[in-house]
C-alpha cells in the first residue's frame, strides 16, 4: 500500500512540475485569487492575505479558520472533537500563527508554529518550516519540522518531513496530496500515529466554496488497521460573509454611510446563548456594560444558567477593548455549580466553584443588532494532574440592545 501511495504522490509531483515550468510568472489574478491552496491537513507557503478569513470543515468533527492578520502574517485556530492522529477520544485544540510571503517568481516560504493541546492527553508542539513551489492554482510544497510529543505520558521529540503537492486539473478539479512523515521514531511508538499519506481530489463549487475528498493511509496498524481512510474536506473564502449567499455576488455594492455614534442616556446590553465557553455546555446569558460609552466598549459583567442535570451559573467580569462593533474581550469570575460537577466525566476536571478566565473577538451592533462572539475559556478546577487547569472553546450568538 505504501508503494501504491508513493507512486500517486511521485505522479503529482511530475504534473506540477510540468505546469510549473510552463509558467513565466505567477499570475497577478492568481495571486489575489480566493482560490486558497489547501491539502488535506498540512499547510502550505501561502497564506491568507491581509482580512481574508478561510473557513474548513473535516469530517464534521474538525472546525478551523485561518485570518490573515497583514500581508504576511495570519493565525490559524483549530477545534477538533476527535483526532485521528492522536489516537484518543478527547477534543483538541490548535493554535497556528504563521508568518509567509513570497522570496522569488513561484516560490514562496513560510514559518509556523503548530501547538496541539489535547486537553486531558497532553500537547504537541511543531516549529515548522516549508518552501512552496508553484502557484496557489499548481504547486508543491516541502518541509522540516521538530515535534515536541508530550501525549500519554510519553515525553520525547522527533524530526518531521512534510510534503504536499497541488495540480489543477480544469477550472473545477484539482488533485491534492500531503504527507506527515517521521523520521526518526523508535518502534513502537504512540507518534507513530503521526505518520499519514493522503490523496484526493479538490471540487471548486459555486461562489468561494471548495469541496475535497479522497483517502488517508496512516502507518500505525494498532487504532486504524494499514487501511485507508475516507475524508470529506469543505472550506470557504468567508472573507465577505455577504457574498457566500448572495444570488448576485457580483452586483456592485452600495457605498455605505459612515456609522453614526449617537449619544444615548441607556447602557449597551446583550442577550446571547453560548455553546460550550464557562457554563460548560451551554448556557443563556445577560451581558450589560457599567458605563454609558458612545462605542459599546469598556467594563462591564455577564451572568448566565445552564441546566442539564446539573445547573452552573457563570458569573464573569470582563473589558472590552475596541469599536465600533468589533471587540477584543477580557474576562475574570467564577462558575458555580449545584453539585460537584465532572467535565466529560471527570476527564476534564471537576468542581462546586472554579475561577475562569475568558480571551476572544466580539461582534456586537451598536446600539440594538447582530450579537457574536467566539474565544477560548480557562477553567482552573485544580484536578487536572498536570496542569490544574483546562481550556474550554466558546461560541455565542445574540441580540443587543441599548
Amino acid at each position: 500500500m505504501k508503494q501504491q501511495f508513493a507512486w500517486v504522490i511521485i505522479l503529482i509531483m511530475l504534473i506540477n512540475v510540468s505546469s510549473i515550468n510552463a509558467q513565466s510568472a505567477l499570475d497577478e489574478s492568481d495571486s489575489n485569487s480566493a482560490d486558497h491552496t489547501s491539502y488535506v491537513i498540512l499547510p502550505s507557503a501561502f497564506g491568507p492575505s491581509k482580512s481574508q478569513l478561510i473557513l474548513e470543515n473535516i469530517a464534521a468533527g474538525f472546525f478551523s479558520g485561518e485570518y490573515g492578520i497583514s500581508k504576511n502574517i495570519s493565525l490559524k485556530s483549530s477545534f477538533e472533537l476527535f483526532n485521528p492522529l492522536f489516537s484518543g477520544e478527547s477534543p483538541t485544540l490548535t493554535i497556528q500563527p504563521k508568518v509567509h510571503g513570497a522570496v522569488f517568481k513561484n516560490v514562496s516560504v513560510a514559518a509556523e508554529l503548530i501547538h496541539v493541546i489535547g486537553f486531558d492527553d497532553g500537547s504537541v508542539t511543531i516549529p515548522h518550516g516549508l518552501v512552496t513551489i508553484g502557484s496557489k492554482k499548481n504547486n508543491a510544497s516541502i518541509g522540516f519540522g521538530r515535534v515536541f510529543y508530550k501525549f500519554f505520558g510519553v515525553d520525547d521529540q522527533y524530526n518531521a518531513a512534510s510534503l504536499g503537492a497541488k495540480a489543477k486539473l480544469n477550472e473545477k478539479w484539482s488533485l491534492i496530496t500531503d504527507n506527515w512523515l517521521l523520521l526518526d521514531v523508535p518502534e513502537p511508538s504512540f507518534a507513530n500515529t503521526f505518520n499519514f499519506y493522503s490523496i484526493g481530489v479538490s471540487k471548486k463549487m459555486k461562489k468561494s466554496f471548495h469541496l475535497d475528498f479522497g483517502l488517508t493511509y496512516f502507518s500505525e496498524a494498532e487504532d486504524f488497521g494499514r487501511l485507508p481512510w475516507p475524508f470529506f474536506k469543505f472550506r470557504a473564502d468567508a472573507s465577505d460573509v455577504k457574498s457566500l449567499f448572495s444570488k448576485n455576488p457580483n452586483k456592485v455594492k452600495k457605498k455605505k454611510d459612515p456609522i453614526k455614534i449617537e449619544r444615548k442616556d441607556k447602557l449597551q446590553k446583550a442577550i446571547y446563548g453560548e455553546f460550550l465557553g464557562i457554563g460548560t455546555v451551554y448556557s443563556v446569558n445577560f451581558d450589560m456594560r457599567f458605563s454609558r460609552r458612545p462605542k459599546g466598549d469598556g467594563l462591564g459583567f455577564r451572568v448566565g444558567l445552564s441546566h442539564f442535570g446539573v445547573t452552573t451559573i457563570p458569573i464573569q467580569v470582563n473589558y472590552l477593548i475596541g469599536g465600533v462593533r468589533h471587540y477584543l474581550e477580557l474576562g475574570s469570575g467564577l462558575t458555580l455549580a449545584s453539585k460537584n460537577f465532572d467535565i466529560g466525566d471527570g476527564a476534564y476536571g471537576s468542581f462546586n466553584v472554579t475561577p475562569s478566565s475568558s480571551l476572544g473577538y466580539r461582534f456586537q451592533a451598536l446600539n440594538s443588532g447582530f450579537f457574536a462572539k467566539v474565544g477560548v475559556d480557562y477553567f482552573y478546577t485544580f484536578t487536572i494532574s498536570d496542569d490544574d487547569a483546562t481550556l474550554w472553546p466558546a461560541i455565542g450568538i445574540g441580540y443587543s440592545f441599548r
